[in-house]
């Protein structure tokens, strides 16, 4: 596997968000371009998958980026944000990112 393919999901995946253990409840803090970290992965991924390798997926799945950070930012979501766009586009995101792989 590629190190620097490792590195860049890493990073991706860093910057997506994290929780803030500073406040006491602990609450799942999205990056500054958590948007962007979600439509970068799924290109990786989508440049990976084409030449039948999974490389990317692999990446991912050391980073437990579903279980740490997809559950967590869909979990966020209260009854009554339907209508905020950014929410929608991060959520879609979020359940489309892994898709992409038998296009």
């Amino acid at each position: 596997m590629y190190q620097s393919l490792r590195d860049s999901v890493t990073g991706l995946v860093s910057a997506l968000g994290g929780i803030d253990y500073s406040n006491p409840s602990r609450p799942y803090v999205l990056g500054d371009d958590a948007l962007g970290c979600l439509k970068d992965l799924k290109k990786w991924i989508k440049f990976f998958g084409s030449s039948g390798k999974l490389d990317a997926l692999r990446c991912i799945a050391e980073t437990n980026l579903v279980s740490l950070d997809i559950c967590e930012i869909l979990g966020s979501f209260k009854q009554g944000q339907e209508d905020d766009k950014f929410k929608f586009r991060l959520a879609l995101n979020c359940c489309t990112s892994f898709l992409t792989v038998g296009d």
